[in-house]
């Protein structure tokens, strides 16, 4: 048996967040599918504005692909325990720290501590989003 695991995110808006993570984090593949009047009227939601709201989404950051929702039951809870790591290899390491500090300088969250060389081996740097998710950029070393 073999299966691959995505991270899947709820939001307040998948709509807006997936076109955050577009803006600030050069997100590709974006895809979202709108919630039918159907799907509506069993969850018990508003048929108004339809157009905003996202049954299913996704979006694809430095290869990982990334899928996503609106929180239909309920509000979302951000949670400090949602991390993803984006593992980079030594060969791109410079486009690992662009998209690190493209993510930084745009003032949307907080770094944690930028990328550095770690005792483990390879770099490290970690950010938080303004969804409150964590962001570990991973550098492998050459060894």
């Amino acid at each position: 048996m073999s299966a691959q695991v995505y991270p899947y995110l709820s939001f307040e808006s998948a709509k807006n967040a997936i076109a955050y993570y577009t803006e600030v984090f050069f997100a590709t593949n974006q895809y979202r599918q709108e919630i039918s009047e159907d799907q509506a009227e069993g969850f018990g939601l508003p048929l108004d504005k339809l157009e905003d709201t996202t049954i299913h989404g996704g979006f694809t950051i430095a290869g990982a692909k990334i899928m996503c929702a609106d929180a239909i039951m309920a509000a979302p809870q951000t949670s400090s325990r949602v991390s993803i790591l984006l593992n980079f290899s030594q060969d791109d390491s410079n486009e690992a720290q662009a998209l690190f500090d493209h993510v930084a300088q745009s003032q949307t969250g907080r770094v944690i501590f930028p990328i550095s060389e770690q005792s483990f081996g390879g770099g490290l740097g970690q950010l938080v989003d303004k969804y409150g998710i964590t962001w570990m950029f991973r550098v492998e070393s050459n060894k």
